[in-house]
C-alpha cells in the first residue's frame, strides 16, 4: 500500500501525490515531485519541483538540497502527461506550500 499526500495549491486545487521511498524505481514518465517533512501525522511541504522523465533523476540536486535542512525529507511524485501542465502546478503548490497540510493514507 502506498502513502498518499494531499497538497493544496494557492488556487485552491487540490494534487495527490504517491511516495517514491528512496531507492525505489521511479516510474518511466514525466512528473511533479513534492519533497515534505512529516511533523507528527501532517506533512509540511518543503519545495516543489518538475522532471520531463523520473528515471533520469535530474531531480536528485533538488532532493540533496532541500534535505540539507530537513534530512527526513520524503519525495512524492503526481504522473502528469503536459510539460504545461507539470509547470503549472509545481508553481500553484510552491506559492501555496508555506502552511502544513494533511496526509491522506490510502
Amino acid at each position: 500500500m502506498s502513502e498518499k499526500l494531499e497538497v493544496c495549491g494557492a488556487s485552491g486545487q487540490a494534487y495527490v501525490y504517491c511516495h517514491l521511498p528512496d531507492g525505489a524505481l521511479p516510474p518511466f514518465q514525466g512528473a511533479n515531485l513534492v519533497l515534505a517533512e512529516r511533523k507528527g501525522r501532517r506533512w509540511r511541504v518543503l519545495d516543489a519541483g518538475v522532471t520531463d522523465y523520473l528515471p533520469r533523476y535530474d531531480w536528485r540536486s533538488l532532493v540533496e538540497e532541500v534535505r540539507k535542512n530537513a534530512p527526513r525529507a520524503q519525495v512524492f511524485y503526481r504522473l502528469n502527461i503536459s510539460h504545461a501542465v507539470r509547470e503549472a502546478e509545481a508553481r500553484d503548490i510552491r506559492q501555496h506550500a508555506t502552511a502544513p497540510i494533511d496526509d491522506h493514507v490510502h
